[in-house]
């Protein structure tokens, strides 16, 4: 079973290495990985051809730049797996993170599956919590105990379900189904405009409890610089939920 790893890139160069070579250094190896150049203006591209000559499984596609969702489009039009998994260009991730995936995957074939994940700042890392109780949920389970609670959990605010998508994998066709769909003006929530419809259309969801993904605090990531159309784009997450 091949698992894509889809990497959005712009503006990573300081990150890029560790990033690419956590996925590089996975204990399971049947990864096909999808480096998306989003028209990075930096070295990024000549760093990401580098890593295509010298490991077969990556592959790179350069594009203008579109922002975040055009370049998690444009990776899937090439991804070959069977499920598929993103990692953003200034993050990195454990060695067995898509060992345990396969896992998952092997036991329960869900139509996705998640892990927990660390907010990795300067000076230390904070696990998330997302409240889940199961290894393995049926649809009934899903209907049941996560889509109730999944934008919120009480008594304190947080996600019932966390809508990043870095920290999931899901069956190609569900994605394909959920993410083509979003329109590339998309700046904010951008993964909760597809990751939670993935959700509802899932039949089934694997949980892989452990902080398995580094999500590091870069305030000059895609998702956290300042565009003036914030407001109106904003809306559009909200809009496809409704």
């Amino acid at each position: 079973m091949t698992i894509s790893v889809i990497v959005p890139i712009y503006k990573v160069e300081a990150y890029l290495q560790q990033c690419v070579d956590s996925v590089l250094a996975q204990t399971y190896t049947d990864l096909d990985i999808v480096l998306v150049d989003d028209g990075s203006p930096d070295n990024c591209p000549a760093i990401c051809d580098a890593y295509a000559r010298k490991d077969a499984r990556v592959q790179v596609v350069h594009k203008p730049n579109g922002g975040l969702m055009s370049a998690r489009q444009a990776g899937l039009r090439v991804a070959k797996g069977d499920y598929v998994g993103f990692v953003d260009g200034d993050d990195w991730i454990e060695p067995d993170m898509y060992a345990r995936f396969a896992a998952a995957i092997d036991r329960y074939a869900p139509d996705m599956a998640l892990c927990e994940f660390y907010y990795a700042f300067a000076d230390h890392n904070e696990p998330s919590t997302q409240h889940l109780q199961r290894a393995y949920y049926t649809k009934a389970q899903l209907a049941q105990e996560i889509y109730p609670t999944m934008l919120y959990h009480a008594p304190y605010y947080s996600f019932g379900i966390n809508p990043c998508c870095w920290s999931k994998v899901f069956k190609k066709e569900l994605l394909e189904q959920c993410l083509y769909p979003v329109t590339p003006k998309v700046k904010i929530g951008e993964d909760a405009a597809f990751t939670y419809p993935c959700l509802l259309a899932a039949d089934s969801l694997a949980y892989v409890d452990g902080c398995l993904y580094h999500y590091r605090n870069n305030a000059q990531s895609m998702t956290n610089v300042y565009d003036p159309k914030m407001p109106d784009y904003a809306l559009i997450p909200y809009q496809i939920l409704k």
